[in-house]
């Protein structure tokens, strides 16, 4: 009946609308009719042919339709769905978790083909679609993806309330701090456990669980100028490395000494990050030799140093007698030297 249809046509596109037409009246009891005579119009114009299972007219049955076009094409079988979802706001789990898995499916198939333009398109779409949708099931869609999608399992594993995992893969395998740091601001809430996540990306900084991790210093530094009121003042000065200087971290120091109530334990712990500072500059100092001849003179006075008591002054180095040294430290800082 179909092709008697469209036999009395000669343009194409009137052959195919007329066909369409047709089929699109059709309702569920003849739903082996309308898949059979589909597949040539498919073979003619997909686009054209697609418009046979969205009539407003009459629904079939969607799960049938789903998988009659998955037989033609997985994309089919997709796009199908997404109409479903956009269309007609089916929020069932079964075809959201369908959906995730034909996007998996199908970048998985560009992959192996070598297609590489739509192994991206097909991935951008499954990383949005986790991203957004809510009525899919993480967990049965993590089992499925391989170990080396990292972004993916980075999406479910947050979606699961696994966030050190989801931090773990945007700091050690995709080296993605951007990304870490915005799940963070997707994920804080002063209220809930959630409250430590910036602790915990800082500490993957600082304390790599992973031993080919990079130094990770600079996005440690950055994320406490940025984001210092969401961190742990105390916890945050004992995770930083002792190279780091007060000026390193000045507007996080600024910020906490702010705060109503400043606890002392900070206090203290600043105190001794400056006398650790303080202590190897002095053991720098005792490192360095100075050798005095008979001949050496000394820069204040001009005369010979021969035996008698010497200071040394940084940071040059510079040797004057030891009577000599409070007139030449005060020339050493006149700025009109």
């Amino acid at each position: 009946m179909v092709l008697r249809l469209s036999e009395k046509e000669t343009d194409m596109e009137d052959k195919l609308s007329a066909s369409i037409s047709y089929l699109q009246k059709l309702g569920p009891e003849y739903i082996n009719q309308v898949f059979e005579s589909s597949r040539w119009i498919f073979e003619q114009d997909r686009d054209m042919a697609f418009q046979i299972f969205t009539s407003v007219n009459v629904e079939l049955p969607r799960t049938q339709v789903t998988d009659c076009l998955n037989k033609i094409d997985p994309a089919l079988s997709a796009r199908h769905i997404e109409y479903l979802i956009a269309e007609k706001e089916e929020a069932s789990p079964a075809f959201h978790d369908r959906l995730a898995e034909l996007y998996l499916n199908m970048t998985l198939s560009a992959r192996k083909g070598g297609d590489e333009a739509k192994q991206s398109e097909v991935y951008s779409k499954l990383l949005r679609f986790i991203n957004t949708a809510d009525h899919y099931l993480p967990d049965r869609l993590y089992g499925l993806l391989p170990e080396n999608l990292y972004e993916a399992r980075a999406v479910l594993l947050g979606r699961m309330g696994r966030h050190d995992h989801t931090l773990e893969l945007h700091v050690y395998k995709l080296r993605d701090y951007v990304k870490a740091e915005e799940h963070c601001k997707r994920t804080y809430n002063p209220n809930t456990v959630a409250r430590s996540i910036f602790l915990t990306l800082l500490k993957l900084y600082l304390r790599p669980t992973d031993k080919t991790a990079p130094n990770l210093l600079q996005p440690a530094l950055d994320l406490i100028s940025r984001h210092s009121p969401r961190l742990d003042t105390i916890e945050t000065l004992q995770l930083l490395p002792p190279l780091v200087t007060a000026c390193d971290v000045r507007s996080f120091l600024q910020e906490a000494l702010r705060a109503p109530i400043f606890d002392s334990h900070v206090v203290r712990d600043i105190h001794k990050a400056r006398n650790e500072q303080v202590a190897r500059k002095l053991m720098l100092l005792e490192t360095r030799r100075f050798r005095v001849t008979d001949s050496r003179i000394c820069p204040q006075c001009h005369k010979r140093l021969g035996t008698s008591v010497i200071a040394v002054h940084a940071p040059r180095g510079e040797v004057t007698h030891y009577q000599c040294r409070d007139a030449f430290a005060r020339a050493l800082n006149d700025p009109t030297r």
